[in-house]
């Protein structure tokens, strides 16, 4: 969809264990695709918007997601950032409800 697309940012925690098998995949996927995954791994939700205030254009060709709850509750301002930048973005905000997967 980008085929320009070399370098990744993607943010997480590296405390969560889900996180971190996602970012390992996501690495191994990057490796295939010929792309460096610019990773900053992040620890509160400031931290997180502080990552995304420090961009420098050009730095990054686009914004993923590897599985964070905490990444996914600031899903919208990572939007708003890439939108700003203007990044292409990937995230999965699959949500589910009390009564099961929507």
């Amino acid at each position: 969809m980008t085929p320009r697309t070399r370098r990744v940012l993607v943010l997480y925690n590296p405390e969560n264990p889900v996180a971190q098998r996602s970012a390992k995949m996501a690495r191994e996927a990057a490796r295939q695709l010929n792309m460096e995954l610019v990773e900053r791994p992040i620890a509160s939700v400031e931290e997180l918007r502080a990552a995304l205030r420090a961009l420098r254009p050009g730095e990054v060709d686009a914004i993923g997601w590897v599985s964070d709850a905490m990444v996914l509750s600031q899903a919208g301002l990572i939007i708003e950032t890439a939108r700003a930048k203007r990044l292409p973005t990937m995230l999965s905000t699959r949500r589910v409800s009390r009564k099961g997967a929507r």
